[in-house]
């Protein structure tokens, strides 16, 4: 079964990169990226998470579930890794700004209020 874990190690393979370069990178030991990799944490904070995603090119649903739902276009990885840094009020702004501007791309049936619990 590929895991979590799993999928670190790979990204991290295929990139050449040590478990030192993987930790200086997103600001963690080399002994937790270790543990990330072997399951030992198995709850990786978020915002580890959204840095692992930046450095391996990828998204943080891939590296959660290792499941491709989204497109590879980088420029909408850029976009998804700046929603995921922001705070829930600037999340809701945001909402408001495209609402206002590309309305006509959103789906009605969706209520924004429900996707922005947290």
């Amino acid at each position: 079964m590929e895991t979590l874990g799993n999928r670190l190690r790979m990204f991290r393979n295929e990139k050449h990169m040590t478990l030192d370069d993987v930790a200086k990178a997103i600001g963690v030991s080399r002994q937790t990226i270790q543990r990330y990799e072997t399951g030992v944490i198995p709850n990786i904070p978020p915002d580890k998470i959204s840095k692992l995603a930046s450095l391996f090119n990828t998204t943080t649903d891939y590296l959660i579930t290792g499941e491709n739902t989204v497109t590879s276009d980088p420029e909408f990885h850029m976009l998804q890794r700046t929603y995921e840094k922001m705070s829930s009020k600037d999340k809701k702004n945001l909402m408001i700004i495209l609402r206002a501007s590309f309305n006509k791309y959103f789906d009605d049936n969706i209520d924004d209020n429900e996707q922005h619990k947290e």
